[in-house]
């Protein structure tokens, strides 16, 4: 990292100056606010540059020709001058990541030749949505993502005919969202998650015809999902999570067939999952976790072939879990439902699979010897992943220590036969549900002896156990709890 050259000041016919991406640190130098020819300035992405007081007041006041100034993640931190105002020609301004304070001039916003304006990741920055009365604005990208405004959505935004983008993600907005917002017919990304929106999401939304992105969760809307849904084929990414819509499951979202992912989760959703969904062939998230429904899983689910994250525990769903279609699972969470039946074994041979979660379900209690198959003793497979089925058994059984060292054995004696264990665990991060897991160096030739030697210290079970490259697994969990510090003793591999 370099300071930037003061020289630049010799210069003084320049009109274009970028030095974005160029590990550049220190205090941006005064010498640069004197380039009153500049219509393009880019600093950004220099993350230990810094511009002082009066640095800031000086540059916005010199280059008064400036179309282009990008300042993101240049550390200001001061007042927003309104000597902005006065850059008349303004068609960008990035102030992203500047720790910028007080309050944004509303004159901003009406800057007559204005594109785009990004003020994201202010927090200190405040400031509220003007009346909009210019219709022909041009203003295309906006956001405000991360800051400190307030306020409502004007009516009046819906003069903002040119708007493509709208990002005003966890602010403190709140209210209800204006009808008028359908008339941005050319919006592709509607980013409002994470405010104190309330009331029913207007139906005029259905008209945004352009959508990629639609993020609304986290906020209090009610209402039908479905009414709210764009007649998009071009819509990639729809969150509506944490929200209290409560009508069925949109059977509308089957027309989004380039959806690539889906959350809508912790609603009140009810009903059952459409039986029949055509499509979907780029789905990669599919979330649907504490809601209210019930039924089946339908088979559409499993033939997902893109999927890789499918949540959709806290429900109400019974029956039996079928084969997954997509080999590029790395999620599964189908915790607290109602589900039975065996878990099919392909599943735990899924390459990429890192998190699968089936507790407080009703599986049978034969899935145990899966549970010990799915490691690969043959280092065909390589799983870098945890199961977790602990409350799976029926009320009132516990497997007694003789079971569980019994299980052991049929471990021990497996890796024994093949020679080998698995190369790579991936489990020396993972604690949660199976217990702590630390690695140490140890003799290869004694871990199978110290797997078999089980011992039972401080009210503690321990098994060790080490793979090829030399690691080794040192497993505990109470014996209160034995489902647990077997899966542990098994999740190590």
């Amino acid at each position: 990292m370099s300071p930037i050259s003061s020289e630049f000041s010799r210069f003084p016919s320049l009109t274009h100056l970028n030095l974005s991406d160029s590990s550049f640190s220190g205090k941006v130098p005064i010498e640069v606010s004197f380039l009153s020819k500049l219509i393009s300035l880019d600093l950004s992405n220099n993350y230990d540059l810094r511009l002082e007081e009066p640095g800031f007041e000086l540059l916005v006041q010199n280059l008064t020709k400036v179309r282009e100034l990008n300042l993101r993640d240049v550390n200001i931190s001061s007042v927003v001058s309104n000597s902005l105002l006065n850059l008349t020609s303004l068609t960008l301004l990035d102030l992203s990541f500047c720790g910028l304070l007080g309050k944004l001039p509303d004159g901003i916003f009406h800057l007559s030749h204005l594109n785009e304006l990004s003020i994201l990741y202010n927090l200190a920055l405040t400031g509220y949505f003007p009346e909009f009365i210019n219709s022909s604005s041009p203003l295309q990208y906006l956001d405000l993502s991360f800051t400190n405004f307030s306020g409502e959505l004007p009516d009046s935004i819906g003069n903002l005919k040119s708007l493509k983008k709208l990002a005003a993600y966890d602010c403190k907005f709140y209210g209800s969202i204006p009808t008028s917002l359908g008339n941005l017919t050319a919006m592709t990304h509607l980013e409002i998650g994470y405010n104190n929106f309330t009331g029913m999401l207007p139906s005029s939304l259905s008209n945004l015809g352009n959508l990629v992105r639609l993020q609304v969760a986290g906020n209090n809307f009610e209402g039908i999902i479905s009414d709210i849904l764009p007649n998009s084929k071009s819509l990639l990414y729809l969150h509506a999570g944490s929200n209290n819509f409560s009508s069925p499951f949109p059977s509308l979202v089957s027309n989004l067939t380039s959806l690539v992912e889906l959350d809508l989760s912790h609603n009140q959703l009810r009903g059952p999952l459409p039986s029949q969904i055509i499509g979907f062939p780029n789905l990669t998230l599919l979330s649907l976790d504490d809601n209210l429904i019930n039924g089946t899983i339908p088979s559409w689910v499993f033939s997902l072939p893109a999927l890789n994250h499918l949540s959709i525990r806290n429900n109400k769903l019974t029956g039996h879990v079928k084969e997954f279609k997509s080999t590029d699972l790395n999620v599964v969470d189908l915790s607290n439902n109602n589900l039975h039946g065996m878990f099919p074994s392909s599943t735990f041979k899924l390459e990429y699979l890192y998190s699968l979660i089936l507790s407080s379900n009703n599986f049978s209690e034969d899935q145990g010897d899966v549970q010990i198959g799915w490691f690969d003793l043959d280092g065909s497979i390589d799983n870098s992943g945890w199961l977790s089925d602990e409350s799976n058994n029926e009320e009132g059984t516990e497997m007694k220590s003789e079971e569980i060292e019994a299980r052991i054995d049929v471990l021990a004696k497996r890796a024994d036969e093949k020679g080998k264990l698995p190369e790579n665990t991936g489990m020396e991060n993972s604690t949660q549900e199976l217990g702590a897991v630390s690695t140490v160096d140890m003799e290869q030739e004694t871990a199978l002896k110290q797997f078999e030697q089980k011992r039972v210290e401080d009210n503690q079970k321990t098994v060790m156990a080490q793979h090829p490259a030399g690691g080794t697994c040192d497993v505990k969990v109470s014996p209160t709890e034995p489902d647990n510090y077997l899966l542990a003793a098994e999740g190590a591999w």
